[in-house]
């Protein structure tokens, strides 16, 4: 199990790395740790306070997604499989098989 975590939080420290360095279409830089559903125009931002949005119109307009429990913070979202994951403080993931709509 404890292999098993420290290959996610690899995966997800990559994740945040690629999406910190990557540029928006008025080359800003990414301040966020996000993720997409690829061709879907689905994307996810997750942070501090048990934050997460998401945007489903190509990052134009976000909105705020519930998680009841979990992490305290979250540090890092990625998606496979048709599933986001993100993961948090004391090792809590929560994870949402519907573009993000819902967390558990």
């Amino acid at each position: 199990m404890k292999c098993l975590l420290s290959w996610f939080l690899l995966i997800v420290s990559i994740a945040v790395l690629v999406s910190s360095c990557a540029k928006s279409d008025d080359s800003k830089t990414a301040t966020a740790t996000t993720t997409t559903t690829p061709g879907s125009g689905v994307f996810v931002a997750v942070g501090l306070s048990r934050t997460i949005v998401r945007s489903t119109d190509n990052g134009t307009n976000w909105n705020n997604m519930t998680i009841e429990a979990g992490a305290e913070n979250i540090y890092g979202v990625i998606f496979g499989n048709n599933t986001f994951v993100a993961v948090g403080t004391s090792a809590n993931i929560v994870r949402s098989t519907d573009n993000g709509t819902n967390w558990d």
